[in-house]
């Protein structure tokens, strides 16, 4: 056994001993290259690897065209082509051979990079990526290629249930809005993409004005801020005018019934209502309100109700889905479609029973375990830590919050959940359901 798997598990042994860990400290510095590029990064000399964040804001599907939806996430394949002309060495190959992992992922609100790679290749790896924001020669027979690759990860999209619902919820939510869009488009949209139009979007939502960086691992700061420079300064710092643009605040809709069809012997119905913002000064009660409700694995206040004692489900759960324009309140639930009205009707009860008579403590004191526990363990892994340096300047939060954010549930008080209980929760919630049968008399909504 080596001395990283030995550093592993004293690690956990120490993260385990006290309900929380409040006492972990990451230290995070910023830095400036010599061609004017701000990152954020952590030293770990416990590995000889590097992991590299990148976020591009106002880069996320939310932004594409109404008439070319799907041209971001068609974009995360395409600039991973070879794209240097027949003959050359496809991209692909060249990242296995240096062994580098490169993904491309997009949100409604940014466009990702994530980066891994081994100390002694950080140059190499960050010239890759150069040439894939950089170097891009997209050739007509090569997007035609990814453009039917799409199409067909749509199509069979649509037979996913939980993936419809979540669509359909969206659809529902937020009408004609951009948070309403699919991530990957539709096959109309998707057809109308042309060269010029993904040459048009890397060249103006790659650039410096939009850009944070996070990293992290074992490297020496100089040598990080060159390989960089090199990668990153020559990109865009103007941007079209006509590129440059924002989208409204969501409104999320209230009391709305909406209605899917497939033909599966499982329903799945989602509830939602209006969110909360990080910024609001009730966000970490909020936050803790929802993990004793549907955040807990096994142990949620739904989990307890639907699956423990009444058997009807396998899988409950809720979530808060924040972004930038808007945020929500989710809840969904799977059950056979002969107990929809039962495993709702008991759902929507255990919500009013909490925003009326709150929660115990035994269940307060192991949701704020959970949930600072948790947040301790995701820091093992630099490419965790390596997203949260990002996660946080995108976010416009101090250097320092990721060393603050447990003492902030920490402070949350049992008395602090049951008030927001009553003012956060609402009684008339939305509700989309995919299944055989209309249990709700929702509108029906086209996938």
């Amino acid at each position: 056994m080596n001395k990283y798997v030995y550093a592993f598990i004293i690690s956990v042994i120490i993260f385990s001993v006290g309900s929380y860990a409040n006492d972990f400290k990451i230290d995070i510095k910023n830095a400036v290259t010599l061609r004017g590029v701000k990152y954020w990064y952590v030293q770990n000399n416990d590995l000889p690897v590097v992991s590299l964040s990148v976020a591009f804001k106002k880069a996320g599907y939310a932004y594409d065209p109404s008439e070319k939806k799907g041209i971001a996430s068609l974009v995360t394949n395409v600039i991973k082509e070879d794209m240097r002309g027949p003959g050359q060495v496809p991209m692909e190959v060249k990242l296995a051979y240096d062994g580098v992992e490169l993904i491309f992922s997009v949100d409604r609100e940014n466009f990702y990079v994530h980066l891994k790679t081994l100390s002694s290749n950080l140059s190499i790896a960050l010239g890759h990526l150069y040439y894939c924001l950089s170097e891009y020669v997209v050739f007509q027979d090569t997007l035609d290629r990814i453009k039917s690759q799409q199409q067909a990860t749509i199509k069979r999209l649509k037979s996913h249930p939980d993936l419809v619902a979540s669509y359909g919820l969206n659809k529902m939510l937020f009408g004609h809005h951009p948070y309403s869009y699919s991530k990957y488009g539709t096959e109309e949209t998707i057809s109308n993409i042309t060269v010029y139009d993904v040459e048009n979007y890397i060249k103006n939502k790659f650039n410096i004005k939009n850009m944070v960086i996070g990293v992290v691992g074992n490297f020496k700061v100089e040598d990080l801020s060159e390989a960089i420079d090199n990668c990153f300064a020559e990109l865009n710092i103007k941007v079209d005018r006509t590129e440059d643009i924002d989208i409204e605040q969501v409104k999320v809709g209230h009391n709305l019934h909406g209605y899917i069809y497939m033909d599966t012997p499982q329903s799945i119905i989602m509830t939602a209502q209006k969110g909360i913002s990080y910024n609001h000064p009730d966000y970490y009660a909020v936050y803790l309100l929802n993990h004793i409700i549907g955040g807990l694995p096994l142990n949620s206040m739904l989990m307890k109700k639907l699956r423990d004692n009444l058997g009807i489900t396998y899988r409950t759960y809720s979530y808060l889905n924040n972004d930038d324009h808007g945020n929500t309140w989710i809840s969904v639930l799977y059950t056979d479609n002969t107990t929809v009205d039962k495993g709702v009707s008991v759902l929507l009860d255990t919500i009013r029973d909490i925003k009326k008579n709150g929660v115990d403590r035994n269940i307060f004191d192991m949701a704020k375990s959970s949930v600072i526990n948790t947040f301790i363990f995701s820091l093992l892994t630099v490419d965790n830590i390596a997203d949260l340096l990002v996660d946080t300047q995108l976010r416009e939060l101090d250097i320092n919050y990721l060393n603050k954010r447990n003492f902030y549930f920490n402070a949350v008080t049992l008395d602090d959940v049951n008030r927001v209980a009553k003012s956060f929760l609402i009684d008339k919630l939305s509700i989309i359901e995919v299944g055989r049968s209309n249990h709700f008399k929702g509108k029906v909504i086209k996938h």
